[in-house]
């Protein structure tokens, strides 16, 4: 039960299908925990309308979608996604990177319902893959987060563009994937 409690979600994402949707029906529920559809007890992390979301509804914050942090995952990449709560301070993060702090003093509903991934309220079905999902009672710092983006981005595929000269820059790249053998 997070309340006001501190906490840091993260996970690493893979999409196969592009994000759409909106703040109200997210293409993309990374992981919630929902009694469903309406206006019942929920919370949950989602990608909608171009933005990563935050969702409550229910308790006394009423319904509520924060911390929007715009995103448009390529397909087929690798994303480290996070966002922690530090009193009523909520901040989004991309590959290890803060995008987005807000403040709200907003209580998270208790749902009468099991934990989900890749989904909530039946809506939201992510197509693409969810790997490392840890929820923790703690502030992770952003040095934190950025370690593990760090350390774990040596698992997933990292896909670089470069060019062979500076004046190439502007008419042809060439893509290297680097993968980790182990």
């Amino acid at each position: 039960y997070f309340g006001r409690n501190n906490f840091t979600i993260e996970f690493w994402m893979k999409s196969f299908e592009p994000g759409g949707g909106n703040l109200g029906h997210p293409s993309h529920v990374f992981i919630g925990n929902d009694e469903g559809s309406g206006f019942r007890r929920k919370w949950f992390f989602a990608l909608g309308g171009g933005f990563l979301e935050f969702h409550i509804n229910g308790g006394v914050s009423g319904t509520q979608f924060f911390s929007l942090a715009p995103f448009n995952p390529t397909l087929n990449e690798w994303y480290h996604l996070a966002i922690r709560r530090m009193g009523s301070n909520w901040t989004t993060f991309i590959n290890g990177i803060p995008v987005v702090s807000e403040i709200h003093d907003y209580d998270v509903p208790n749902a009468n319902a099991p934990l989900t991934i890749a989904q909530a309220e039946n809506l939201g079905y992510v197509n693409g893959v969810i790997d490392e999902a840890r929820i923790s009672n703690i502030v992770r710092s952003p040095a934190e987060i950025r370690q593990v983006y760090e350390i774990s981005k040596r698992t997933h595929t990292i896909t670089i563009d470069f060019v062979t000269k500076p004046q190439a820059a502007y008419t042809s790249g060439t893509s290297l994937t680097l993968n980790n053998p182990y």
